[in-house]
C-alpha cells in the first residue's frame, strides 16, 4: 500500500514536472508538488471505497443472515449449535465467511464470546455487527432480538435501495428531458418558422 503511494505520487510528480519542462515556466514548480501530493492521497480514496463496499456487503448480508440464525435457535438449537449449523450452509458472503471463522476457533478450544471477537476483529466496523456480539455475550434467550434486528436492517436496506432507485430515475428524467425538450422545441415552433420565411421571401 504504501510501495503504490509512493510509485502514484512520483509519476504525478514527474507528470507535473515534465508538463513544466515543456512549457518552460519553472516559476510553476509548486503545481508539481501539489500534484505529487494528490498521486500520495490517491491510493488512501481507493482504499476507503473498498472498505466501504465490504461495509455496505457485511450489512446486507447481515440483513438476510441473522433470521436464520434465530429460525435454528427457535427450532430448539443452543446459539453454539446454531453457529455451527449456520456455519455449514452454503455461500461466500463476508458474514458467513466470518462466523465460519468463529466455529474455528470454538472448536480448537475458544469460548463463544472469544470467537466471536475474534471475527469481529476481521471484518469491517459496523454497529449491527457489535450489538449482534454483544447479545452472544450477554447470553440469554436472542433468538426474538435476532429477528427485529434483521427486519430493521432489511428495512433499511430496502430504503437505500429505494434512494437509489429515485435518485437514478431523476438522473435519467433530467439527461432526457436535456435531450428531448430541444427536439419538441424544434418540432413546434420550426414549422412556423419555416412558414414565416416562406412568407418574407416572397
Amino acid at each position: 500500500f504504501y510501495a503504490q503511494k509512493i510509485m502514484t505520487a512520483a509519476l504525478f510528480f514527474l507528470g507535473g514536472a515534465g508538463v513544466l519542462v515543456i512549457i518552460g515556466n519553472p516559476a510553476l514548480f509548486f503545481v508539481t508538488l501539489i500534484l505529487g501530493a494528490l498521486g500520495l492521497c490517491i491510493p488512501n480514496r481507493e482504499v476507503n471505497q473498498a472498505l466501504k463496499k465490504r461495509r455496505e456487503a457485511l450489512y446486507v448480508e447481515m440483513a438476510f443472515t441473522l433470521d436464520r440464525l434465530a429460525v435454528l435457535m427457535q427450532a430448539g438449537l443452543a446459539f453454539q449449535q446454531a453457529l455451527v449449523e449456520l456455519s455449514r450452509a452454503p455461500g461466500k458472503g463476508i458474514f458467513l465467511s466470518g462466523l465460519r471463522q468463529a466455529v474455528t476457533e470454538i472448536s480448537l478450544g475458544s469460548s463463544v464470546p472469544e470467537a466471536l471477537e475474534v471475527m469481529r476483529d476481521a471484518l469491517p466496523q459496523e454497529a449491527e455487527l457489535d450489538k449482534f456480539v454483544e447479545r452472544a455475550r450477554k447470553g440469554g434467550p436472542m433468538s426474538d432480538a435476532l429477528v427485529s434486528q434483521a427486519e430493521l436492517m432489511r428495512r433499511r436496506v430496502e430504503n437505500r435501495l429505494l434512494a437509489k432507485g429515485l435518485r437514478s430515475t431523476l438522473m435519467i428524467t433530467t439527461v432526457g428531458g436535456a435531450f428531448i425538450l430541444p427536439a419538441l422545441a424544434l418540432e413546434v415552433v420550426g414549422p412556423p418558422l419555416v412558414l414565416a420565411m416562406r412568407i418574407f421571401q416572397f
